[in-house]
């Protein structure tokens, strides 16, 4: 029992598994299963009706129970970090997606920034690895707005993104991690932190973001660099795009030596900084082009592991769920390999190749293997 289940199967459920108690076990397991089986409509009666399990343990087990997402997380990411050691070419991505949600008697419900406006609902603030061809959902913290949080329990969305660093920190210690982000995150309190970790940084920041040349008596902001006709280069970016790029070294106050890259692409101006000193403009287009696997993640997430649908009203219970999404996610690339397949056809070929009685009856095996 269980023995069939692929390699890497087994020892990513055996790492993940070993924070639940034993009666945990077999619902984190029934829980997993429905977010990878069900297409849609993933609620607890639903799983729990189709796979087997008792309605009242799994949401006991979601909403009530010991250990927190954190400790969860924190054993994936262990497991992550062991398949990837050393990786030099890694990269970190942060950002934050929203999940809609609207009703009554729902803790930490707030108004949250999209592209396409304000949404009501709850926030995850996410950090992807990606280590060559693969993606993996690297943690996810849930952020409430001050008004909905309890009394000293606020952190805001850039504390939670240091939290994320400081901890993949100590699952690579000695590996050079590039950390990628938008302007959001660009705070001299996490650049910071992912200089001290002895990772390299290249972050998006805003037109108006103050800037000091070398020699120069004044702060300039990154709108104002844009206007020198000298020191631009072109790159090119794949066949439809090309950029013209300015590479300044500058002082970023409150942070120390960087390189500050100004972009123009018709008429619009965006600044990025780096304290990779040696960043060619070329590098540096090909390099943050790659930030945008993580809202690419963010909707396979959302299609085909349930990550937004949230039947569940405690906080708590919320960020299990993000959890409990993140390690199904991960479960798949890690069966899948360096194999090139869109993620949904990673899950489609999981289905078939994997047993989900099998993995049900997973914690029978450790219990006798124990």
């Amino acid at each position: 029992m269980g023995k069939h289940l692929p390699r890497q199967v087994r020892s990513a459920l055996r790492a993940w598994l070993t924070p639940l108690r034993k009666p945990q076990q077999p619902q984190a397991l029934i829980y997993l299963v429905g977010l990878l089986w069900i297409i849609r409509f993933r609620s607890l009666r639903e799983i729990a009706s189709r796979y087997g399990g008792s309605l009242d343990r799994l949401q006991h087990f979601v909403s009530c129970s010991t250990p927190c997402a954190r400790a969860l997380q924190h054993q994936g990411q262990q497991h992550l970090a062991r398949q990837a050691p050393g990786q030099a070419a890694a990269l970190l991505v942060l950002d934050d997606t929203p999940v809609a949600r609207n009703g009554q008697a729902i803790e930490g419900l707030g108004w949250h920034h999209t592209p396409k406006g304000l949404v009501r609902g709850w926030c995850a603030v996410t950090a992807m690895l990606k280590v060559g061809a693969q993606r993996f959902l690297w943690a996810v913290r849930g952020y409430r707005p001050k008004k909905n949080c309890p009394p000293g329990q606020f952190q805001s969305k850039v504390e939670l993104a240091i939290q994320i660093v400081r901890e993949a920190a100590a699952c690579f210690p000695r590996s050079g991690l590039t950390v990628l982000m938008d302007s959001w995150y660009a705070c001299a309190g996490l650049l910071t932190a992912i200089h001290a970790a002895g990772w390299t940084y290249l972050a998006a920041v805003r037109a108006n973001r103050l800037v000091v040349l070398p020699g120069s008596p004044r702060k300039q902001s990154v709108r104002s660099l844009a206007k020198s006709r000298s020191g631009w280069r072109t790159v090119r970016a794949g066949k439809k795009h090309r950029y013209r790029v300015r590479r300044l070294r500058a002082w970023l106050p409150h942070v120390g030596d960087v390189l500050v890259f100004v972009v123009r692409n018709g008429g619009e101006v965006r600044g990025f900084v780096s304290n990779d000193l040696g960043l060619s403009e070329a590098a540096m287009v090909r390099l943050y082009g790659q930030r945008w696997w993580i809202e690419t993640l963010h909707r396979e997430l959302k299609q085909h592991v349930g990550f937004g649908e949230l039947f569940v009203r405690k906080w708590a219970a919320a960020e299990r769920h993000w959890t409990l999404c993140g390690l199904a996610y991960n479960l798949v690339v890690l069966w899948n390999g360096k194999r090139r397949r869109s993620f949904g056809a990673m899950v489609r070929a999981f289905r078939k190749a994997v047993s989900s009685d099998e993995l049900i009856q997973f914690h029978k095996l450790l219990v006798k293997t124990s």
